[in-house]
């Protein structure tokens, strides 16, 4: 019986071992690891440009929606948001001229 357990044990350590082995080839195979660092080098570059210019505050004027640029237009009225192009104020319902 402790000779059973023995091999079921060496037997998991060799498919572990087996098991991380090929994980870090993928890894260097599809240089995920290069990829991660990347980014997180592009994260702190983006933290010390916001720390610089002060609080980031996003355009209002253009947002993009499938990577298409979609203008807004603002409501004369009530002062609300709206697609470029639309006839009516989506709040109010007054006519957006």
């Amino acid at each position: 019986m402790g000779k059973v357990i023995v091999t079921i044990l060496v037997i998991v350590g060799i498919i572990l071992l087996v098991f991380l082995i090929l994980r870090e080839v993928m890894c260097w195979y599809w240089k995920i690891n290069e990829r991660i660092t990347l980014q997180q080098e592009t994260n702190l570059l983006l933290k010390k440009l916001i720390d610089e210019e002060g609080s980031y505050t996003p355009s209002t004027e253009t947002t993009f929606v499938d990577k298409k640029p979609v203008r807004e237009e603002f409501c004369p009225i009530c002062g609300h948001k709206n697609e470029f192009g639309a006839e009516f104020c989506t709040n109010c319902s007054q006519r957006i001229e």
